[in-house]
């Protein structure tokens, strides 16, 4: 695709991915009372094979006009992309505030339905359906967002930060509201959340072609770290507060882990702004 319109593809497969969150929500609550866990486990591991079956079989081969470089240089480019100083601005920024973005959607909001605004499993599955289609919208409508904003000359960084300032907002009017007033406040977090396709689309747009791919995975290694801090670190907090008599952990036990997150997640914001000096390409 055209680098111009990568935002806009990128939305559009990412829409394709969150659809598979969307499946894991209400459709899997339904599946369990025929099959159960391992049912619906071994559904999806045969959907997955059967996907990776169709590329297999029925993607054609992309033409190579060149021989692909060395593996000696290949990580050259990588160490480059590395020391970038636009990379380095990018991923502190999206290691602290996608990481927690999507630690919490895929692990955390669940439990907090649950315990802090108490909320019964069925009600749960329900709202985990509306917040993973929140997402799915949000990648495609970001993708479209930044597509026709481009054609006015407003960069896709532009738009990204934009939206990055108001998932933020919406994670600190979830932490101070009460928990059943700020539940709806999760669909709108999963929509601004999906903006962390503009940051890809961004990023590898500022790199010659040939190590856009590098630059975009080494970002996703950085996010995976971040979330991977974030579901751990919001376990070790949670963990500080003992159970209730029903088994579940209090409000305040969430309210100060996701505080602490959005601290961080300030300070990456605070990282990428002050580093301005790193410009993407136009």
């Amino acid at each position: 695709f055209p680098g111009a319109r990568g935002a806009l593809a990128n939305g559009l497969l990412m829409a394709c991915g969150g659809l598979g969150a969307v499946a894991g929500t209400v459709p899997v609550e339904a599946a369990l009372g025929l099959t159960g866990w391992r049912g619906v486990l071994v559904l999806y591991a045969l959907a997955v094979v059967a996907a990776a079956a169709a590329v297999f079989f029925g993607v054609p081969e992309g033409g190579r006009s060149a021989a692909p470089p060395s593996f000696a240089q290949q990580t050259r480019e990588l160490a480059g992309i590395l020391r970038d100083p636009l990379f380095v601005r990018v991923a502190g920024a999206t290691m602290a505030i996608q990481g927690t973005f999507i630690g919490l959607q895929s692990l955390w909001v669940g439990p907090w339905l649950a315990d802090a605004a108490g909320l019964a499993g069925p009600a749960v599955a329900d709202y985990l359906f509306w917040i993973a289609l929140g997402m799915t919208v949000g990648y495609a409508g970001m993708g479209v967002i930044a597509d026709r904003l481009a054609r006015l000359g407003v960069a896709t960084a532009t738009v990204a930060l934009a939206a990055t300032i108001g998932l933020l907002a919406t994670q600190g009017a979830i932490v101070v509201l009460p928990p059943k007033i700020a539940a709806p406040l999760w669909i709108l977090f999963a929509f601004l959340g999906a903006s962390n396709v503009l940051w890809y689309s961004a990023l590898y747009q500022s790199f010659p072609v040939e190590m856009a791919g590098r630059a975009a995975t080494a970002l996703n290694v950085f996010v995976f770290l971040g979330i991977f801090a974030c579901q751990w670190g919001v376990g070790v907090v949670v963990d500080l507060w003992p159970r209730g008599p029903s088994g579940a952990y209090p409000a305040e036990a969430y309210q100060t882990a996701f505080a602490l997150l959005l601290a961080i997640e300030l300070i990456g914001l605070g990282w990428y702004l002050l580093r301005s000096r790193a410009k993407f390409r136009a």
